[in-house]
């Protein structure tokens, strides 16, 4: 079973005859707070939070066109205490996590089918001098129908996850630099940078901030979205750290020309499509085709007989899941004739002749032509194992002509 896995804008078109795919699509994580320069008496640096996960089987048709987007979450901003007059302190927040979703024969937003989203990053806080009451907190798991809401700080809102009807942009929203700014050689100032908000069908939004108390809350998680799949195996909040995208397919095999052993066996052969297994179709016409075999390589014998046409396909099979039948190939198998015909024996009112025989289905045909004319009748039938017939019932005189055939329903063949 093919499988194709995309971790960056992409698109993948759907091959002939594939009329489901199973998706699995996993949401980023959303970045730690981090500092370049650390604060001489507060610094605060909290973590993101894994992205979503979904899968499920989505509909499509050959040729559609599945576009894979990967979509960054909220940005990081960052401060550095120096170019408030300070001698050191540098910190920043945690980016949103990515989104990647898919998009059903068009680029646009609208076209989403299905999202997992990403997680939220992670605020930071910072000051170079006491402050009793900092405090930041992580960013939200990111994913489910709902995106996880960032902590709160004890007077700082963590920011809020996505839903399926609001929250920030599908991007989430950025980090926001806040700094209680003293203006005053006496008073270190207090620096703050809330976590941005994770990417997903509706963006994480960013933490809150608290100047008096130095704190900042964390970025919420985007949610996912499911609402394009025929069925959902899973809708999971907090369980991926990396955005991807992979698509799996059961491919519709190829059947090539079929060979004819000569001895009434049908030979056929077909593309390797990596199924676990293939279904063998037969029919006596182009159409009504019944599985006649469940095979695991890819070709099958079939004994069928000399002289005989049948029309077949075949599929992949990949668990519960059969791919769309072949094209179609059929074959009318050889009908060796009877060869060596004799006279052995001419009588008043017929003759005494053989054969050898040569075929093995159907019937031979013991016929007889007036004048030798062309204008045969069956004199009788035999079995193909039989080499020899007494003819009766002839004008003395009257000339003959004398054939024997092979004779199944799809072929006639004469000794010549």
């Amino acid at each position: 079973m093919p499988t194709e896995t995309f971790t960056s804008d992409s698109a993948f078109n759907v091959p002939n005859g594939v009329q489901s795919v199973e998706v699995t699509l996993e949401g980023g994580a959303g970045g730690d707070a981090t500092f370049s320069s650390s604060f001489q008496d507060v610094i605060e640096l909290e973590d993101g939070s894994d992205g979503g996960s979904v899968s499920g089987a989505l509909s499509v048709s050959g040729g559609d066109t599945i576009y894979v987007r990967i979509t960054a979450g909220g940005d990081s901003k960052s401060v550095d205490a120096r170019d408030y007059g300070e001698d050191k302190g540098a910190i920043a927040s945690g980016a949103g996590g990515a989104s990647a979703d898919i998009r059903l024969n068009g680029t646009s937003a609208s076209d989403r089918v299905v999202v997992a989203a990403g997680g939220g990053g992670g605020a930071a806080v910072g000051a170079n001098r006491r402050a009793n009451n900092s405090a930041a907190t992580r960013g939200g798991k990111g994913g489910a129908d709902q995106g996880e809401d960032a902590p709160d700080a004890p007077l700082a809102n963590g920011g809020a996850g996505g839903t399926q009807s609001s929250g920030g942009p599908p991007g989430g929203e950025d980090s926001t630099v806040v700094v209680e700014d003293f203006d005053s050689s006496f008073i270190r100032n207090l620096y703050m940078v809330t976590g941005a908000g994770g990417a997903g069908y509706y963006g994480g939004q960013t933490g809150g901030a608290n100047k008096q108390d130095n704190q900042a809350g964390g970025g919420g998680g985007g949610s996912n979205y499911t609402g394009g799949l025929d069925s959902v195996s899973t809708n999971d909040r907090g369980d991926s750290t990396t955005a991807s995208v992979s698509i799996t397919y059961t491919a519709v095999p190829t059947l090539y020309g079929i060979g004819d052993s000569g001895t009434g066996v049908a030979q056929l052969n077909w593309s390797n499509t990596g199924a676990e297994s293939y279904g063998v179709y037969r029919s006596t016409y182009d159409g009504g085709f019944n599985r006649i075999a469940t095979v695991s390589g890819t070709s099958y014998n079939d004994n069928i007989g000399q002289g005989v046409r049948r029309y077949y396909r075949v599929s992949s099979i990949d668990g519960g899941t059969e791919s769309l039948l072949s094209n179609t190939r059929s074959i009318l198998t050889d009908l060796p004739a009877p060869t060596g015909l004799t006279v052995d024996a001419e009588k008043d009112d017929g003759a005494d002749i053989s054969w050898s025989a040569s075929h093995l289905n159907g019937v031979t045909r013991v016929q007889i032509a007036e004048d030798d004319d062309g204008d045969w009748t069956t004199d009788q039938s035999v079995d193909p194992s039989v080499e020899s017939a007494t003819i009766t019932g002839l004008l003395n005189g009257q000339l003959y002509g004398v054939r024997v055939a092979a004779d199944t329903e799809d072929a006639f063949e004469v000794d010549q």
